[in-house]
């Protein structure tokens, strides 16, 4: 829910500020067009992660143990790294997404599959290979754009 501070014009003339602000106040209220709108760029921010090798939200992926490399290339050839049975990546960048809750005040994307909190946390014998990172500043300014757009004009960007 949203909570926060209130601010009211009075006066001759301040009327139409009243309105914008409220009309702002409402689109916050139901923000789900714009979160449909990010959803998206998070699909594509996490196409680019599998399509990059990790290299999307910094460093790229460690390379598959020389072992691991070769049993795969026997059980699952020409699969690239990370995508054996291609779920995780589906889940990750593909709608509905394997985890997407998105409602009029929240978004929750993502994928639920246990073998993603090994590879992005490193556990077991899995090293670290990041799935999902801190955003760079070019995806930060496209979902800063989506909801300025919403929030001012009342359509996604």
């Amino acid at each position: 829910m949203l909570s926060g501070a209130v601010l009211r014009f009075s006066g001759a003339g301040m009327t139409p500020y009243s309105l914008t602000l409220e009309r702002f106040a409402n689109r916050i209220r139901n923000a789900q067009p714009a979160f449909e709108e990010m959803a998206d760029i998070f699909g594509k921010a996490q196409r680019q992660q599998f399509d990059r090798t990790g290299g999307y939200y910094g460093g790229l992926w460690k390379p598959l143990s020389p072992q691991y490399a070769a049993a795969k290339a026997r059980t699952h050839p020409g699969k690239p790294i990370m995508v054996r049975d291609g779920q995780l990546r589906a889940d990750l960048t593909e709608r509905p997404f394997g985890v997407e809750h998105i409602s009029s005040q929240r978004m929750i994307v993502g994928t639920a599959l246990d073998r993603a909190r090994y590879h992005q946390h490193g556990m077991g014998n899995n090293p670290t290979r990041t799935l999902i990172g801190k955003p760079p500043r070019s995806m930060n300014k496209q979902m800063s754009s989506v909801l300025h757009k919403f929030i001012v004009e009342g359509v996604p960007a």
